[in-house]
């Protein structure tokens, strides 16, 4: 029984102390843009304009991971999939190496969306950028949910990423 209470009271304590080690997180609202995510407290917020808001962490000395939503607006009905390959076309002739490793449907926050991974080589340094680009339309609305960081440090950022990406919502626009 003693064991029992003191496995029991060990739990209790690692728990505690996984949880204070991981601080809080921060709700990242944006009426404008009429969406809501989670990122942990380690991270950074921009709000760069009206039509998009950023987050970003850095785990390496000129190594950063980036979480975005930007949002546009259709003129004509078009899925997600299509938006997704006339964007690819364009990729292709503007930036470096562009590369897609995969892509299909997914859902986001309960709706039809779909996904891009992919690469690139910064025209700058020419260094290998991995990202993940998911395409959600509403209406007219589209949201490019997008995260990037250098290729080899991706992995360091996944699970807070995928937790972000989990936490998006939408919310009523201004």
């Amino acid at each position: 029984m003693r064991k029992v209470a003191g496995a029991r009271c060990a739990f209790v304590v690692l728990t505690l102390a996984m949880v204070a080690a991981g601080g809080a997180d921060k709700t990242v609202t944006n009426k404008e843009i009429g969406c809501e995510f989670i990122i942990p407290e380690s991270w950074t917020v921009l709000e760069d304009t009206n039509h998009r808001v950023s987050a970003y962490a850095s785990r390496r000395v000129n190594d950063t991971g980036e979480f975005s939503v930007e949002l546009t607006k259709l003129s004509g009905p078009m899925t997600a999939k299509e938006y997704a390959a006339s964007n690819i076309a364009e990729y292709r002739t503007r930036l470096l190496n562009y590369n897609v490793i995969d892509q299909g449907d997914e859902k986001i926050c309960g709706h039809d969306a779909y996904r891009i991974v992919g690469s690139f080589d910064t025209f700058a340094s020419g260094r290998a950028v991995k990202f993940t680009w998911h395409i959600l339309i509403v209406g007219t609305r589209v949201y490019c949910i997008s995260e990037m960081a250098p290729k080899q440090d991706y992995d360091l950022y996944a699970k807070d990423i995928d937790a972000i990406v989990k936490s998006f919502k939408l919310i009523e626009a201004k």
